[in-house]
């Protein structure tokens, strides 16, 4: 028995052909491509002796949703347990045996290795830990710094921009190889034999957070690590080897709407390296198109999509009307997937509330016919600036920093629902750093500004892009804000009225609820609505009644 799940883990190459056979049995009443998909296989135990979960690399490794499979131990497995987990692994992936290159993205190659699942990135090799397709993230950890400090090249993790970026809650570290005696008071400290044999300093290397070039040192390699972590590592080699094993988060950007077409018109996804572009794999015909022509289905095919797909009417005339009300306050109208005002509860998704309030004086730019829209998104309210139903697009701000960098109370970070929204395209993360400490250092860094915080007395605080933020870890309090790209470079924080600029326009984030659900149930001129019991879209419909979307 196999167990299809989420991919993370490490994968066994030698298990791949018994488990990729497998798949493509399945895959054939599934696919009708030659784009199979990439098994990724979990073994957990260490060579001769039963150690169950952990890894003399990493110590503590966490089971993946799978199977559990128990024999007879042997050889690296010793404590006979094998667990087995695959799923689908498709667009933009490709490699291995299982994917030729035609069918994935070419920087978006997969390598089945002893030590895991691999992805290389700018030339620097991760191995994959876990995989959301749905929110587009991979989280890796190096694959050279697996079994120690001491790799054979030293290379930074950098992202190739054009297919990846940093999700946010990371800063960078910085290792330094090579280095005197005493080179860092208080750093954490390792040992690496490096360069010729016979240096007197050849032993010494030190962990310092932020991105830094080697100095006197001989080499240096800048890695991501969580913001969370960083206030315990001071002097604690144990949680640096921790925080390293936790891995980073990285979101590929390959727009998946050209293969969410093929997918629909029963095609496979490829990519066409001619033309640079995706391509869709069809039943029998060639591929070079953005989706499959219609196929007529026979009668018994057309009579059960029929009784599937039309979204059937519920309710009666007075919820037919109040459900196809729109919401309207000030400048702001929206209909399905929101509620709220004129829309009872029913009108859309629980989350998707919006809150009609009185003008602020204070915000002229904001205080549009006298009303404001604002809803909350993970505990953390904003204003709606705009609202594009077409494109599915919100433009919002922050409450708490519409009328500058000091709010009444500091709260956490910008965190977005991942199964409701999406960041927009186009943002940078402005890090607003409180509490920090007064020293010439940051005093010389633009983007400084005072402010009292609760529970500290020091009011220095400083402004900064997502690139410079690891400098400002000695401060006590950090919120991230995306931001629209008004302010792309230190030289923007020389005038300051140009940040607080930037928070009052906010940012946009692209909602994924239901759309295409409600655009069959208005074509049936019914009003869409949401059943938080069963948690789907639903049609109400005009003088009829009767079931829901499924």
């Amino acid at each position: 028995m196999f167990i299809i799940t989420g991919w993370k883990g490490y994968c066994d190459c030698g298990m791949r052909k018994y488990v990729l056979t497998a798949i493509l049995l399945i895959g054939s009443f599934l696919s009708p491509s030659w784009c199979g998909h990439i098994p990724a296989i979990y073994n957990f135990g260490d060579s001769n002796s039963d150690t169950v979960y952990d890894s003399a690399a990493f110590g503590r490794v966490p089971s993946p949703n799978g199977g559990v499979f128990y024999g007879k131990p042997s050889g690296r497995y010793s404590d006979g347990r094998l667990i087995i987990d695959f799923i689908e692994l498709a667009y933009p992936f490709w490699g291995d045996d299982g994917r030729p290159d035609g069918c994935g993205h070419p920087g978006f190659e997969i390598t089945c290795l002893k030590e895991g699942t691999t992805i290389s990135i700018m030339n620097v090799k991760y191995i994959v830990l876990d995989v959301n397709k749905e929110a587009q993230i991979l989280k890796l950890t190096r694959h050279d710094y697996l079994k120690g400090w001491c790799p054979m090249n030293f290379m930074n993790t950098t992202l190739d921009f054009k297919l990846f970026d940093f999700v946010t809650g990371y800063e960078n570290l910085t290792l330094v190889y090579g280095c005197t005696n005493n080179t860092f008071n208080n750093a954490p400290n390792f040992t690496c034999s490096i360069g010729e044999s016979g240096s007197a300093y050849q032993n010494n290397g030190y962990i310092k957070v932020g991105a830094h070039g080697p100095g006197r040192c001989n080499a240096n390699v800048v890695m991501p690590i969580l913001s969370s972590q960083l206030v315990n590592l001071s002097g604690n080699l144990s949680k640096v080897v921790e925080a390293l094993r936790e891995g980073f988060e990285v979101k590929w950007k390959v727009d998946m709407e050209a293969c969410k077409d093929c997918l629909r018109s029963e095609g496979v996804c490829g990519y066409d390296r001619m033309s640079n572009q995706t391509t869709c794999y069809c039943p029998n015909l060639s591929y070079n198109s953005l989706s499959c022509p219609d196929q007529a289905p026979k009668a018994t095919e057309a009579l059960v999509r029929i009784l599937i797909e039309i979204p059937p009417c519920l309710g009666s005339l007075e919820d037919y009307t109040a459900w196809n009300n729109q919401f309207k306050c000030g400048t702001i109208t929206a209909g399905f997937p929101f509620w709220g005002y004129d829309r009872p509860e029913g009108c859309g998704h629980p989350k998707l509330l919006l809150n009609c309030s009185g003008s602020n004086t204070a915000m002229e730019i904001m205080n549009i016919n006298g009303s404001n829209t604002t809803m909350e998104i993970m505990n953390i309210k904003y204003r709606v600036l705009s609202l594009n139903s077409g494109t599915q697009t919100l433009r919002i701000a922050r409450e708490d920093y519409l009328n500058g960098t000091c709010p009444s109370e500091v709260s956490s970070s910008t965190t977005l629902d991942d199964e409701l929204f999406d960041y927009g395209p186009d943002y940078r993360n402005l890090n607003l750093h409180y509490g920090c400490p007064a020293n010439s250092f940051l005093g010389a860094i633009p983007g400084h500004f005072s402010c009292t915080i609760d529970g500290t007395t020091n009011r220095d605080a400083y402004a900064a892009l997502d690139e410079s933020a690891a400098t400002f870890y000695l401060c006590s309090k950090k919120v991230v804000v995306p931001i629209l790209p008004i302010v792309t470079s230190s030289q923007d924080f020389t005038n300051f009225s140009k940040v607080e600029e930037a928070l009052r326009r906010g940012f946009d984030v692209k909602w994924k609820v239901g759309s295409e659900e409600c655009n069959e149930c208005m074509g049936l001129n019914g009003a869409c609505g949401y059943d938080s019991s069963s948690n789907r879209t639903t049609c109400y419909c005009k003088d009829q009644s009767s079931g829901s979307k499924t």
